[in-house]
């Protein structure tokens, strides 16, 4: 069984792309981008894979292009009745084909017992929080890169470190368990170490350079 990306660390990361205005195909924080570029945003930025999106075409729903790119480059979730924090779903919007995906970032309230919350990119809003009101159609989590570890269930974004290394390539971050140094993502490279810094979530307030 493939490891995944801690919760912690990918609430981290999508709370940090609401207000990312739309852009179709762009996978930009902070700049633009759509549903599919939001996830692919959060796949470069905790497991340093970069995935190009195929040419835009007018009827890319009918041939569930968001079913078969999920299974390729994240970790199907097949068991559990309620998605978790982190998951990565797929929506039907009317019962028609899957043409919506979104990251699950909290339960609706303390007493829900179904229904979360999703971090999402509409045409007219941009990426923005809000309740899931449709029906889920799949359900994946975000792969580990070589060398970082899941760490503990019950982390939340205070207890992460961010830590920018260089390297041949230019400049990565490594997001740690700040207590024991468990590394639990790496993002992909970037030209230098400030723009790395300037990569790093903000809900990841713990930030060193080595």
């Amino acid at each position: 069984m493939i490891s995944t990306v801690n919760p912690a660390v990918i609430a981290a990361h999508a709370a940090a792309w609401v207000g990312t205005p739309f852009h179709r195909r762009a996978a930009v924080r902070g700049v633009g981008a759509d549903c599919v570029g939001l996830i692919r945003g959060i796949l470069a930025e905790t497991s340093g894979v970069l995935v190009t999106p195929p040419p835009f075409v007018e009827d890319w729903a009918a041939t569930s292009p968001i079913l078969e790119a999920g299974n390729r480059h994240l970790i199907p979730v097949t068991s559990g009745p309620i998605p978790s924090i982190g998951d990565v779903v797929a929506f039907r919007i009317g019962g028609g084909p899957v043409a919506h995906v979104g990251v699950l970032s909290g339960r609706n309230g303390p007493q829900a017992k179904s229904g979360c919350r999703i971090v999402h990119v509409c045409e007219r809003r941009g990426a923005v929080e809000s309740r899931t009101p449709w029906h889920t159609a799949g359900r994946w989590r975000f792969p580990l890169a070589e060398g970082c570890e899941t760490g503990k269930p019950n982390l939340r974004p205070s207890d992460l470190l961010a830590i920018v290394q260089e390297d041949a390539g230019g400049a990565f971050y490594t997001v740690q368990d700040m207590m024991d140094g468990t590394p639990l993502s790496r993002s992909r490279h970037y030209p230098t170490p400030g723009a790395a810094l300037a990569a790093i979530p903000p809900a990841i307030v713990h930030v060193e350079r080595v």
